[in-house]
């Protein structure tokens, strides 16, 4: 974060000049049009045409500047526009010294590193929601701790989907969210016109459905680097990530929020500048012997981050710039597993409130019949149980969902699952 400042300064140094030169040039040539029109000149045709063609180029001038000044002021609008907390947050750790500063006559203790913590990164970005960026080496689980993150956030989180991969093995992560609020498709097999209806197709429904403090959403991108960066059109994903910053700039105080996975190594791939960074939560993801070390040095450039030792073992992870050993989890099955192993919790029986009981004894009773949410809050049970409202009939819903008891399907509407049949 060292450049921020000397960066914000150069820029307001080089908007300053650029106003001068413009504003100076364009009076030049007005000064120079009018000293053509005095009459001793205007009889003078070489002396006219001079000053005419030094007008012009003054003009050509002042309108390159005005275009240089242009882009400082958008630079310096982007810093301008994120809260005040945050901006102090970058200049704190623009300023912060490497190292405190110790008397001169007090001697230096040789310091042991201190040991690394052990982050449950799941855990921590679903205790507090808040827009998040997920960078992480190939292979090194960063789709599954989103997946146990999206686990533990409670109930009245409403959760979309946009994954450009679709991997069925990956299907399992996805359970909680409901159908008509995924955009699940194989970037590899469609043109970029169809990536992009996909992806501002659902963006768009995302953007429109209600929400508020009590009931936030959360969408979720998938492999958005090199999945959506590669899959749509350069003009559509630039101006999709420019609206995903925005969100979420603005978004806490309107309760939407965004989480993006990348495999990226620099927040500068995914289209983002050092402005709209700050606005989101930084982790990253990786193996102390799978991960490439440059993929290391790449993330310390773009994020002013020091590597972690050279001794660390396993699966590490970073959060809002602290390194720490990740919580101990292994992705792939084992070879002496069942094919569906990675389902087990998600068929462990649950424990159901008696709101949720009571659903599920209504399904029970019409087997394979669709039934609306709306139906459900006008059911008699409904009216017993206090689940008259459409907000507290989805939290009976939510732990049968989960289960694989009750299936949703494509129109929105829901289903005893063949498996309790």
């Amino acid at each position: 974060m060292t450049y921020l400042l000397t960066e914000v300064a150069d820029r307001e140094r080089l908007a300053n000049q650029a106003r001068a030169i413009s504003l100076g040039t364009w009076a030049a040539s007005i000064a120079l049009i009018a000293f053509a029109l005095v009459p001793s000149i205007r009889s003078n045709a070489i002396a006219r045409a001079v000053l005419i063609f030094a007008s012009c180029g003054m003009t050509a001038v002042s309108r390159a500047t005005a275009g240089n000044l242009a882009t400082h002021d958008r630079v310096l609008q982007d810093f301008r526009d994120i809260s005040d907390n945050q901006r102090q947050q970058l200049i704190y750790e623009a300023l912060a010294p490497k190292q405190l500063m110790k008397s001169a006559e007090a001697p230096i203790a040789a310091e042991l590193p201190a040991p690394l913590p052990v982050h449950n990164l799941s855990r921590t970005i679903s205790q507090t929601l808040k827009s998040t960026v997920m960078l992480g080496a190939p292979r090194a689980g960063k789709g599954y701790a989103i997946a146990r993150a999206v686990q533990q956030l409670p109930a009245n989180v409403d959760l979309w989907l946009i994954d450009p991969k679709d991997d069925p093995n990956e299907s399992y992560y996805w359970s909680r969210i409901p159908i008509r609020q995924r955009a699940r498709f194989d970037v590899t097999t469609l043109e970029p016109d169809a990536v992009t209806a996909k992806v501002t197709g659902l963006f768009e429904q995302f953007l429109l459905a209600p929400s508020s403090a009590d009931r936030p959403k959360l969408l979720i991108v998938d492999e958005c680097s090199p999945g959506l960066s590669k899959g749509m059109t350069p003009k559509a994903y630039k101006a999709f990530m420019g609206r995903l910053s925005t969100i979420c700039s603005v978004g806490p105080s309107k309760g939407k929020f965004v989480w993006i996975m990348a495999q990226a190594s620099t927040v500068e791939d995914l289209a983002m500048t050092s402005g709209n960074k700050a606005s989101f939560r930084l982790c990253a993801v990786g193996h102390a012997q799978r991960t490439e070390r440059s993929w290391y040095s790449s993330l310390k450039r773009s994020m002013q981050i020091e590597l972690p030792a050279a001794v660390l073992t396993g699966y590490i992870q970073m959060i809002d710039g602290e390194w720490g050993y990740a919580a101990p989890f292994e992705v792939t099955r084992q070879p002496n597993e069942p094919e569906d192993s990675h389902r087990a919790e998600a068929h462990r029986e649950p424990s159901l409130s008696q709101q949720s009981r009571e659903v599920l004894s209504y399904f029970s009773s019409r087997r394979k019949e669709h039934v609306s949410l709306r139906q459900l809050t006008q059911a008699s049970f409904a009216r017993r149980e206090g689940l008259t409202s459409q907000r507290s009939m989805m939290a009976a819903l939510a732990p049968l969902l989960d289960a694989e008891k009750i299936t949703e399907t494509e129109d929105g509407d829901y289903l005893l699952n063949k498996t309790v049949l």
